[in-house]
């Protein structure tokens, strides 16, 4: 069976080819150790521990210092969306290839490249939802963006530059495709903080100008469309101004990179890649937005060799 999963700071994101196509799902990543009853998600025995995963975990970076994929919170998480795709499949399968995202400069490190592959290869037993699943696993790593790179690529030109920017969570990176449609090392990076980075200078703005504190919730919906309570027109112009100037700074650090915006043609994935959108239709003439969003690497990934 072959899936991809990745485990973000919000959403841990599954696909995999059923019948019919591409099947997805999601669930929060969330995960804590418990002997106690577990409401909402997931049960998972491994290891001689239980772990709810899911609605009722809590979130790892909210608990840990670490945002380390090959972590025990990310292994359970992966395993979790693992099982869920078997059991929604209707089928246990022998045998699982999974593809997990990891960011781009753990992927350039081989060091933590090959200890993401040590954490998912080799016989897996567990007990989920107390269902027993047991298979040998062996994982394929892949680096933010690179997803939507593979599920786009077949409509560009050889001839052009185009450059996948993947919104995140926690971070935003940049993949450049030169002649031929491949990637360009030296202009891949990491460039700013996520959305959440986002949120955090929102809520400095607004408390600075005008003088009044608004969750990250609030500031989020707004965001993503909504018009939450307390956020009224002349505050939602303030995060809009802060949201164009976040979209600015992700175009400056590309022309550090060697990107010139007017040279290539751009596609924006990720979760955040919808929040932004007007900001980024000022930004960056004629970009793409990919419709998948924050489903577009794990779809993309599918196709990783």
């Amino acid at each position: 069976m072959e899936i991809s999963v990745d485990t973000g700071k919000s959403w841990t994101k599954v696909a995999w080819v059923g019948k019919g196509g591409n099947r997805l799902l999601r669930f929060p990543t969330s995960v804590r150790e418990t002997n106690g009853h577990v409401l909402d998600g997931m049960v998972v025995r491994m290891d001689g521990g239980r772990y709810a995963v899911g609605e009722s975990g809590e979130n790892y970076q909210e608990h840990t210092a670490t945002t380390d994929k090959a972590s025990q919170a990310h292994r359970l998480a992966v395993l979790a969306g693992i099982c869920r795709a078997m059991r929604e499949s209707g089928a246990k399968a022998p045998a699982v290839t999974v593809r997990v995202n990891v960011p781009l400069l753990d992927f350039l490190d081989a060091g933590k490249r090959e200890a993401i592959c040590r954490q998912y290869h080799g016989r897996m037993r567990l007990n989920m939802d107390g269902e027993n699943y047991e298979f040998d696993l062996q994982c394929k790593p892949y680096f933010e963006g690179l997803g939507t790179w593979l599920k786009n690529k077949k409509d560009w030109s050889d001839n052009e530059t185009t450059v996948v920017v993947n919104i995140g969570s926690l971070n935003v990176n940049v993949l450049a495709c030169g002649v031929n449609k491949m990637p360009e090392l030296r202009k891949c990076s990491t460039l700013v903080g996520g959305v959440y980075g986002f949120l955090a200078i929102a809520q400095r703005e607004i408390m600075a100008k005008a003088g009044e504190h608004r969750g990250i919730d609030s500031v989020e919906s707004y965001l993503y469309g909504r018009r939450p309570k307390g956020i009224d027109e002349t505050m939602g112009q303030l995060i809009e101004g802060v949201a164009l100037a976040y979209v600015k700074e992700i175009r400056e650090k590309m022309a550090r990179l060697g990107i010139n915006p007017k040279d290539c043609r751009f596609i924006f994935s990720g979760g955040g890649a919808k929040a932004f959108e007007a900001a980024i239709s000022q930004e960056f003439q004629g970009a793409a937005i990919d419709p998948d969003g924050a489903f577009a690497d794990v779809i993309g990934a599918l196709s990783v060799n």
